[in-house]
């Protein structure tokens, strides 16, 4: 649940179990500061009464999964239904 109100959002959503996500932060382009971080070390899991977790600061620009930036994967690896 997100609640209502300007500046409130959602950055992102995953279904992984360890999740690996690239921060990219900085007040300019030329300071811009690139940090990796594993969300399953890093948030607690929490009642379903918690508002949100803040992984970043207000200079946050960009937030990307890091499983996107590695290419993907062989097709074969991947699990299915039948």
């Amino acid at each position: 649940m997100i609640r209502e109100g300007d500046g409130n959002f959602l950055q992102l959503v995953t279904t992984h179990q360890e999740p690996v996500i690239l921060l990219r932060s900085g007040k300019k382009k030329s300071e811009m500061v690139e940090e990796e971080l594993a969300l399953h070390e890093k948030i607690d899991i929490t009642g379903w009464k918690t508002v949100g977790t803040r992984v970043a600061g207000a200079d946050l620009k960009d937030t990307v999964l890091a499983a996107e930036n590695e290419g993907g994967g062989d097709e074969k690896d991947a699990p299915t239904l039948f």
